[in-house]
Parts: C-alpha cells; sequence; structure tokens
C-alpha cells in the first residue's frame, strides 16, 4: 500500500503508530501490546475506515471496521445481491459496484443445493422480500425497519397456496433452491430469468398477476416479467397439472416479525450482543477465524461493520465470543456475527477515489464469490475541492530511480472530484534532497523528506525516503508459466549497498523480452497466442535482473482412448445404469481418425446420493510424470450440466479428486483441463474419469466422449537467458589469510546439539579461543546450566540476558520454540528495556538460536513471518536511532551446511552452523576493530 499524508480544510487522520495503546478497541491488556498500527480515513460523509493491526502475548491480530452515522441523512442501508440471480454467487465487489455503495461487508452464511447456491437467512431489499427465511431458530437477522430503526433476531416464515375446493399447500420458501420439491417453492424475476431445473414428476407453473399463464412438466422455463413460478412435487403438481391459462392461483407467505415493515433485512449467524450483554447460547462457529459482523450502539445512531482478518501469519482471527467483545468495546449495544472464514470481506471507497477497493486481507488467494452482503450509501455529490491527497507507490525511493505522486481531490462530503484549475506548486523538503518534474519526484541525495503540494488553498504532503542506488535488482514473478494469451505484471524491485529495498518504477528501467513469450508494455508481458519460452529482462544502470517465462505446457499423450484394453466401467450406486464403448462421436475430432471412448450414463430414477459413471483406467491407474502439472482430456459434451472429474492417488496412497468441468453444459467437442495438487507426494496415479451428479433434482442419461488423455509438463526453464545474480562481497567479512585487525575478538558457534561430547567441545573451544586471542566464546543457542557451567561459553544459559564487554553490547535471546512470542513473550518487554541501554553508537549483537526470517535461509526459522520482520525492525530502528553497527547473529542452520551472511536496512545477519561434534565444527571469528566490526568463518581443528 502506497504511504499518503494529508492536509485538507476538514481535517481528519492517517495514522501510523508504533507501540499505540489508544486508537480501535481491539481487546488486549495495555502490558500485553508490543506492536500497533492503526489509521482512520473518511470512505464518505457519515461514514469512517479504521484498521488496527496489533501484536501482543496472543499473537497477531489485524481488525477492520466501518463505522455509520445514521443520523445522517445522507446514509441509507442497502442489501446486496446478483441482480442476475440470487442463487449465483458473486464478488462482493462487484455487487458493490453495481448498486453504487460506497462500502460493504459481505453477509449471510450459504449453502448448495446440487447447482444453486441459497442464503440461510432472509433477505429484504427496498421493502421487497427476495428470500424466505431458514428454519435454523438459533440463526438470526440483521434488518432495518420502516422507521428506521435496526434489529437482530430470529425470523420465521409461513406461506400457502390456495386450493378452492381443497386444502391449501403449505409454501415451502421463497426463492430457495429444493430438492424433491414435496412442497411448492414460489421463485420470483429476484431468483433470475428461468425457474429452477426439476427431477421427473415435478412440475413448473408460470404466473402473472394471481392467474396462471400456463403449466409445465419441465423446470428452466422463463419467468413472466413481473409475474412469478410456482414448483411443486406430490398432491400440489397434480392440483397444478388441473389448472387453465388465465384460471385463478393465490398464493401468500409471511414472516414473523413481518417483512412488510422492513426496508431491509439480511441473515446471518448467531446474536453476539443483546441489550449490552454477550450472548453465548445459539448457532456458534467455534474456533479462530476470519471474521464478519455487524452491530449497532444502544441509541441506534452508529453503525459498526467489522470484518478481522484470520489463518494467516498477519492475524490470528478470533474466536466467537472475542469478537462480541470486540463489539462492545466499539461500543456496540446488539450485534450478530456473519459468514466468515474465506468468504469474510470488508470493500470502502478509497479517499480521492471512485473505484472500491477490499481492505481486509483476503485469507484465500482471490474473493470468494458470496451471496449477498449489507452496503452503505451516502451523499453523491459533486462539490468544489475541500482536500487533496497525495500518495506514492512506496515510499523508498532508489537514488538512481524516480517516485510516481499521485494527486487527487475530494469535496466536502469525501467524494473525488476533479483536481482543482490551476498548476499545482511543488515543494520538496529539505530542498537538497529532491525536485519533482513532470509529477514525478527525482531524488539528489539520501535521507528522509516530504514532497508537499499546493493547489489553490489546498495542500497535501507525503513521505519519502532516498536509500542509496541500485546494486542488484529482483523481478518478481522470478519464474511463471502463462496461458496462451494471458497478460502478466511483472514488478521490480532494488536493493541498495545497505540492504534497503525500494520498488523500481517501470519508467525508470529498460526492458527487453527475449523469445516468441509474447510482448511487453510498460512492465506488463501479454503471452503469445502458441507455446515458448523465454524471459522478460530488465536494465537499471547497467544493473540487470530477469524472470523466466514459459508459455503454454508440452503435451504427452498417455492414451488416445481408442480402445477397451485397459479401461473398465463401473458405476455408483451399483443400480446407476451406464457403460463404455468406442465408437464414432457425433462430430469428428479435428485431426483425429476413428473411435473415441463413449461413457455411457443413466442417473434415473431420482436419488439423494450422488450417483456417477466411471471409466477406470487400467487395473493400476495411468502413472502420470513427476513433473506433470496438469491432466487434460477431449471431451464430446451433452449439455447436460453433469459434473466431470478425475480421481488422483499420491506416492502414500492417499486419494483426492480433481475437476475437469464443473459443469458439461456444452455439446460438440472442447479440451478441458484439470489441474495438479502441489500437496500430493509424486508420482501421482489417475485412477479414474468420471461423471457425476450431487443434484437429487438433476437426473436423466445420455452420452459423453472422450479422447487423447494427455499429460501437461512444463516447458525447460530458458535458464541460460536471464542474468546470473551478482554474489557481491561483504565489506565486513575478511578474506581467507587476510590478518585481523587489532581489537576484541568473540569466538562464536552456532547452536550446540545435545548428543556432543561437552568435555572434548570445552578443550576444543579453548584451544580456539586461545589459539585466535578470542576474549570471549558466544553461542547463538540455549544451554541447560549444567552445560553451560562445563563449557568456555559466556552466554547460553539463563535466557534472555544481555551483556557490555569492551567495545560491544550483546543480546541473547531465545526462539526455540519457533519465535520470541511462543518461546518466553516477557522477551520483547525485555527486548525493549535493554536497547534503551545500549550506549550509542556501540556495536550491538544480537544472538539467536533461530533467524528471524520464515523459509528463505538455510535450516530452521521463525514460525511466524509478521513476528520475524518485527525483530528486523526492532533492530533496524536501532540501527537508525543510534548509528551503531547491528549483527544478528542466528543458529539453526544445519551442521555440514555453509554459515552464511545478509545485509538487510542496515543489520547484518548471519547463520551459522550447528556443532554436533567437538571434532569439526565451523564458529565464527568476530573482530571489534577500530574501523568497526569484521569476520571470518573458521573450522575448529584447521
Amino acid at each position: 500500500m502506497g504511504k499518503r499524508s494529508i492536509m485538507t480544510a476538514k481535517p481528519w487522520t492517517a495514522v501510523l503508530v508504533l507501540l499505540l495503546l489508544l486508537g480501535l478497541a481491539v481487546p488486549a491488556a495495555a502490558g500485553d501490546v508490543i506492536y500497533e498500527e492503526s489509521m482512520s480515513e473518511p470512505v464518505g460523509r457519515g461514514v469512517t475506515y479504521r484498521q488496527t493491526w496489533r501484536f501482543t502475548r496472543d499473537g497477531w491480530l489485524r481488525v477492520h471496521v466501518l463505522e455509520v452515522d445514521l443520523s445522517d441523512p445522507e446514509v441509507t442501508l442497502d442489501l446486496l445481491y446478483n441482480d442476475e440471480g440470487v442463487a449465483v454467487p458473486r464478488p462482493l465487489t462487484e455487487m458493490a459496484a453495481k448498486r453504487g455503495v460506497v462500502a460493504a461487508i459481505n453477509g449471510d452464511f450459504f449453502y448448495r443445493q446440487g447447482s444453486y447456491y441459497a442464503p440461510v437467512g432472509p433477505m429484504v431489499q427496498e421493502g421487497r422480500l427476495v428470500t424466505s427465511p431458514g428454519a435454523d431458530g438459533s440463526m438470526g437477522v440483521f434488518a432495518l425497519n420502516s422507521a428506521g430503526r435496526i434489529e437482530f433476531g430470529p425470523w420465521r416464515g409461513e406461506g400457502y397456496v390456495y386450493h378452492p375446493g381443497g386444502e391449501s399447500f403449505r409454501l415451502a420458501g421463497v426463492n430457495k433452491p429444493g430438492t424433491d420439491y414435496a412442497w411448492p417453492i414460489l421463485y420470483t424475476a429476484d431468483w433470475g430469468k428461468t425457474s429452477p431445473a426439476t427431477p421427473s414428476g415435478v412440475v413448473t407453473l408460470l404466473g402473472m398477476d394471481a392467474r396462471v399463464v400456463r403449466v409445465s412438466e419441465t423446470g428452466e422455463q422463463e419467468i413472466p416479467e413481473g409475474g412469478f413460478a410456482l414448483v411443486a412435487g406430490g398432491a400440489a403438481a397434480d392440483y397444478f397439472r388441473t389448472l387453465r391459462p388465465g384460471d385463478v392461483i393465490e398464493v401468500s407467505y409471511t414472516t414473523v416479525p413481518n417483512w412488510q415493515n422492513y426496508l431491509t433485512a439480511m441473515g446471518g449467524g448467531g446474536i453476539l450482543l443483546k441489550d449490552g450483554r454477550i450472548v453465548t447460547d445459539g448457532h456458534q462457529v467455534e474456533g479462530r477465524h476470519p471474521r464478519s459482523a455487524v452491530g449497532v450502539s444502544a441509541d441506534g445512531k452508529t453503525l459498526y461493520l467489522v470484518a478481522v482478518d484470520g489463518r494467516q501469519d498477519e492475524s490470528r482471527g478470533m474466536e466467537q465470543v472475542e469478537l462480541a467483545r470486540l463489539l462492545l468495546e466499539l461500543g456496540a449495544a446488539n450485534a450478530i456475527n456473519l459468514d466468515g472464514g474465506g468468504s469474510t470481506t470488508l470493500v470502502a471507497r478509497p479517499l480521492g477515489l471512485s473505484r472500491l477497493a477490499v481492505r481486509n486481507k483476503l485469507s484465500g488467494t482471490s474473493q470468494r464469490p458470496v451471496l449477498n452482503g449489507l452496503g452503505i450509501r451516502t451523499a453523491q455529490t459533486q462539490g468544489p475541492a475541500a482536500g487533496l491527497v497525495l500518495s506514492v507507490p512506496g515510499k523508498n525511493v532508489l537514488l538512481n530511480g524516480t517516485r510516481s505522486l499521485d494527486l487527487r481531490a475530494y469535496d466536502a462530503a469525501y467524494n473525488p472530484v476533479p483536481l482543482p484549475a490551476g498548476e499545482p506548486v511543488w515543494e520538496v523538503v529539505p530542498g537538497d534532497l529532491g525536485r519533482v518534474e513532470a509529477g514525478r519526484f527525482v531524488p539528489r541525495r539520501s535521507g528522509s523528506g516530504q514532497v508537499r503540494v499546493r493547489l489553490g488553498e489546498l495542500e497535501a504532503a507525503v513521505d519519502v525516503r532516498v536509500i542509496g542506488p541500485a546494486v542488484e535488482l529482483a523481478v518478481s514473478p522470478e519464474r511463471i508459466n502463462l496461458e496462451p494469451g494471458s497478460r502478466q505484471a511483472f514488478t521490480v524491485v532494488g536493493t541498495d549497498a545497505r540492504g534497503y529495498r525500494a520498488l523500481v518504477e517501470a519508467e525508470d528501467m529498460s526492458w527487453e523480452v527475449k523469445g516468441e513469450i509474447g510482448s511487453l508494455q510498460r512492465g506488463i508481458l501479454t503471452a503469445a497466442g502458441s507455446g515458448g519460452s523465454g524471459a522478460v529482462l530488465v536494465y537499471l544502470d547497467g544493473i540487470g535482473a530477469g524472470a523466466q517465462v514459459t508459455v503454454g505446457r508440452k503435451e504427452l499423450l498417455l492414451d488416445q482412448l481408442v480402445s477397451p484394453a485397459g479401461v473398465d466401467f463401473l458405476s455408483w450406486p451399483q443400480w446407476v445404469g451406464g457403460g463404455i464403448g468406442f465408437a464414432a462421436a457425433p462430430q469428428p475430432l479435428p485431426a483425429r481418425e476413428g473411435p473415441v471412448l463413449a461413457l455411457h450414463y443413466d442417473f434415473t430414477p431420482l436419488e439423494p446420493a450422488t450417483r456417477a459413471a466411471y471409466v477406470v483406467l487400467d487395473e493400476a491407474g495411468k502413472e502420470l510424470p513427476p513433473e506433470a502439472q496438469a491432466v487434460g482430456l477431449w471431451v464430446y459434451g451433452d449439455g447436460s450440466g453433469h459434473w466431470l472429474r478425475g480421481l488422483v492417488e499420491d506416492a502414500q496412497g492417499q486419494q483426492f479428486p480433481m475437476d475437469f468441468a464443473r459443469q458439461v453444459d456444452w455439446v460438440g467437442w472442447r479440451y478441458v483441463r484439470a489441474n495438479l495438487s502441489t500437496d500430493g507426494a509424486r508420482p501421482l496415479t489417475l485412477k479414474r474419469v468420471y461423471l457425476a451428479e450431487p443434484d437429487a433434482s438433476s437426473g436423466g442419461k445420455g452420452t459423453i466422449y472422450l479422447a487423447n488423455l494427455t499429460a501437461e509438463l512444463p516447458l525447460a526453464w530458458p535458464t541460460d537467458l536471464v542474468p546470473e545474480a551478482v554474489k557481491r562481497e561483504d565489506p565486513a567479512q575478511l578474506a581467507a589469510g587476510k590478518q585481523l585487525p587489532a581489537g576484541t575478538r568473540l569466538l562464536v558457534v552456532g547452536n550446540i546439539a545435545a548428543e556432543v561430547d561437552k568435555e572434548a567441545l570445552a578443550a576444543a573451544l579453548t584451544a580456539e579461543k586461545e589459539g585466535q586471542g578470542a576474549a570471549f566464546v558466544l553461542t547463538t543457542g540455549a544451554l541447560a546450566p549444567a552445560e553451560a557451567g562445563s563449557l568456555p561459553v559466556l552466554t547460553g544459559s539463563h535466557l534472555p540476558t544481555a551483556l557490555q564487554g569492551k567495545g560491544f553490547s550483546a543480546l541473547h535471546l531465545r526462539a526455540t520454540q519457533g519465535g520470541l512470542r511462543e518461546t518466553d513473550f516477557n522477551q520483547w518487554h525485555y527486548l525493549k528495556g535493554e536497547l534503551a541501554r545500549v550506549p550509542a553508537a556501540s556495536p550491538l549483537l544480537v544472538l539467536l538460536d533461530r533467524a528471524p526470517f520464515k523459509g528463505d535461509v538455510p535450516g530452521a526459522g521463525f514460525n511466524n513471518s509478521a513476528e520475524a520482520a518485527l525483530l528486523r525492525r526492532y533492530l533496524t530502528a536501532f540501527h537508525e536511532e543510534t548509528g551503531g553497527e547491528v549483527w544478528a547473529l542466528c543458529g539453526g542452520t544445519p551442521a555440514g551446511t555453509k554459515g552464511w551472511n545478509r545485509l538487510e536496512e542496515g543489520v547484518r545477519y548471519l547463520g551459522l552452523p550447528t556443532v554436533t561434534s567437538a571434532e569439526s565444527f565451523d564458529y565464527l571469528l568476530v573482530t571489534l576493530g577500530p574501523e568497526g566490526p569484521v569476520y571470518s568463518w573458521h573450522q575448529a581443528g584447521k
């Protein structure tokens, strides 16, 4: 996210705070808070977005809140759902944009019935009943009544189709998918253009203005504009068959409370708060998860939409009762839980922009389509500009790069408006830091400052920090396989000599495409229409980097599927009819002659169980090449809408399905592909290809044709096209054989394995210490008191600990359980206190039994990437504030692996191999010389 700062005639705050104990009410004891960031931003008149990210004894937690002033007459609430049909989920941003709201949160829990989806609870939009309530009385409903008051509570519904001269039929619901339709269900235009597909014996009655239009024995009938459809089986179907066009058909549906008294309503989960009390009975979702909720203050004037990130290193998620406490502390008196997990999504318009942006960090890779949500609409004015927003895509700027400046305006209601007339007046503070040319900041020297702008009476500013010139570049993604014709954006990060990083903008570099892989414009590659391999290369002042690119995949034909040898048929349940044969398809497959495999199936009669027709591949299946990424085949579809899947077994015997096509909804030949999971142990074996139907209301029989079963393999990566990374020498590392400078010497070993002969190791360490003239021996690991007493080491037991030596300071921390918090949370308080005691400009050595990285260093790192990054941030801040050298000496590198070094944001990280033998081990010799600390690697006994 870009850094921003704002000055405006109508002030507001955008705050990023270290160790702030105020702000958003996230439950935690003040002494437990180690770190907090918080920000606040107006979204529109009466609508404010707030975010808090906090690290405590319980871990990381990020909370997002939309605070809505319901007393503002311009603020209204809106139910969001897919206007093409309530049974089809859509991303929240898409539904919100269509309704013109400025912010929204996902809504109700939902379930799947066959190929349709349905919300559990009711939906009311603009006083119109969209869907009926569910049957689960433990789940509540959020509702806005006609008087403008918000209510929370359970709803229930009841309806009838009247039968003159006979007993009326109970109406099972409105716009909900059915199974056997034993009771009629009413469908309106909110369901979609057509009524649902139906099993045999079920009829669909189409009506308008309480009169029959026609009755059909099949489903998926077009619903008359302004009319309705009634779908029923059993006795109701028999009654419908007696009706003729023009006959009266009367239907009623009521709810308790009466839906006609409400403007907006949306189902949810359990009630969290009732009149200021936490509610723990009712519907519960156990465990810590991403969460969504909506609450309202006791006076009904403030609405809170809350999203909590979860299932990620940056945020642990919340228990349901924790969510209730959070709503209570925010100021809500009544609240309800909404669908969470992968559904949790909160969107809001960034200040000065008209588009909506997802504000929470999703637990998946993209938005999960949802069935509904709650939107906030506010005054959509176009008044004169009242404020400016100045933002950059990244605060850090390379000395040999530039930074684009994005200037936007908003009016008094925080709506985006055009910039005022006139030319912006730019200023860089301090003046010698750089200049602004054609809307871009161009640095002159390293340092920190601001870019300021004035336009008429309005002002804005943004912080920038100029780091050194790039000494290396990194392209992301560094290796990618693209589908033909697809588009891929590449980003480039430059690193300076002190390990500081900055985004490099496309305009600052020269770009080159190697190979027939497509065309490139401003860092975006449009892949070629056919397969190939190549590279995208970038250059900045003679420094180069690149990304390996392949387009398409190599195909390996596994089986043409032309012979009965090695294939068999199986069905489930056993009564499901069908078989396999080999015959010509209705249309020939291009470039292929002869018969293909015909899979015949009969999914009638209808049953509640999933029905399937399998093609069994050999007795043992088709073993796939270890490097296979996908399996594909040609399918002649029959338009049935059934599910085409495959069954794969990994090398450990675990089986898992994969999808070729969620619905075979086409007629004719089509190539389909199923991507293989990267989780299973290779090689994988394809056991079966099968057609399935889980929907009890869908059946029928037919034939699909299969041909050319193919494994898709990656193309060879073009390693020779990308410049090799330049190995930069660490200026603090002494070359082999170079004389050691004068100064205090420290001999440092990595973690000491428990099985090492401590007496022999003590002798070896003593010999190396005396031979090198070292003042002290240090270890990165934690030692038991008895072990520490037998070894000539200065630290290692009773951690954490600190020491002051001649010309240096040291802190020894313990991350044995995977991090400081997991091992001993109080180490964070200890670290803060001890850093304040280190003399200014004194070299600081921090010893750790694990490196504060996750997954990108040899051996054991931290379990949590956010905690690791926070520790690195602390060390960088100390280095920048004091000007002293900071070295982190880290254990956890496997024995036999070479030690490593990394310079990141002014701090040097060194990884030491574990000591597993007293006879031979690597160690680090640190010399605290007059020109600063230097180091060299050594091996005991040599």
